[in-house]
């Protein structure tokens, strides 16, 4: 999806960055490890497969997807990278993992009378996180990487239903959240009923749990912080197409029963 593909996301413990081709080889490298591939039901590719993967994946307007990097100390909220660092992504941090979006028509039959109407329109969100790096797991760095991809989310529909987004950007209205989580994955299921996902689905035959959270609920408010964003718009706080690519947000996403979490969405290098 095209809609992030200048953007990075800056938590006060991770980063979000578009999956790029240099972001290819540690990908599959991790995508080498059999217990990983089992774990999130990958089949395995070759070098070349997986670029071209990565390149399907940045146009397909079905699917969302973050690399997640343990942020570097030094990180600042500028998007200038500072001299003695190979690399942007040297500067970012470690790639420890990433976060997805999968995309599909909601046909649910809890559905109201005026979303089955518009049936075409409505969309579900299946969300998919790993933390391929050993040593960065039970930290909750999964945690604050969902946190801010969906808080991420709410504000590109935000902007969706103003208007404030080009062509290229165009994102769907979903309707809810879901992930499907194996009987046996306790630690997943409380994450995920940690961020306020109830169980709604329980299947035997795959030893899987759904849960969802409905997209008007997922966070309790998100707001800018003036102060410590940069060029700001008069006419509008979040971040408009092209020139937001320019510019920097910060924001307050408030959770249920977290602690509130502040986020830079910041131009992300090419």
């Amino acid at each position: 999806m095209r809609v992030n593909e200048q953007t990075a996301i800056i938590g006060p413990r991770v980063v979000l960055v578009p999956y790029r081709k240099e972001h290819v080889p540690q990908y599959h490298e991790w995508m080498s490890d059999q217990e990983l591939r089992e774990s999130t039901a990958s089949e395995p590719l070759s070098l070349q497969e997986e670029y071209e993967m990565c390149e399907r994946w940045a146009l397909d307007q079905d699917k969302l997807t973050f690399i997640i990097f343990a942020r570097n100390p030094c990180l600042s909220r500028t998007s200038d990278q500072p001299a003695g660092y190979k690399s942007y992504s040297d500067y970012l941090g470690q790639m420890i993992g990433d976060v997805n979006l999968f995309i599909s028509p909601d046909e649910s039959s809890d559905s109201t009378a005026a979303e089955t109407a518009q049936s075409s329109h409505i969309y579900k969100g299946e969300l998919e996180i790993m933390i391929a790096s050993a040593q960065h797991r039970k930290l909750g760095l999964a945690t604050e990487a969902l946190q801010l991809f969906i808080s991420y989310i709410q504000i590109i529909s935000l902007l969706q239903s103003h208007s404030l987004v080009g062509s290229t950007s165009y994102f769907p209205t979903l309707s809810f959240f879901f992930v499907k989580i194996a009987f046996s994955n306790t630690i997943s299921q409380g994450l995920f009923e940690k961020l306020g996902f109830e169980k709604k689905i329980t299947n035997k035959i795959f030893e899987e749990h759904e849960y969802r959270l409905n997209f008007s609920e997922s966070a309790i408010t998100i707001t800018i912080d003036r102060k410590n964003s940069l060029k700001q718009s008069e006419e509008t706080d979040e971040i408009l197409d092209d020139q937001a690519h320019r510019e920097i947000r910060v924001y307050e996403s408030k959770w249920k029963d977290n602690n509130p979490i502040q986020m830079a969405v910041v131009p992300c290098p090419m």
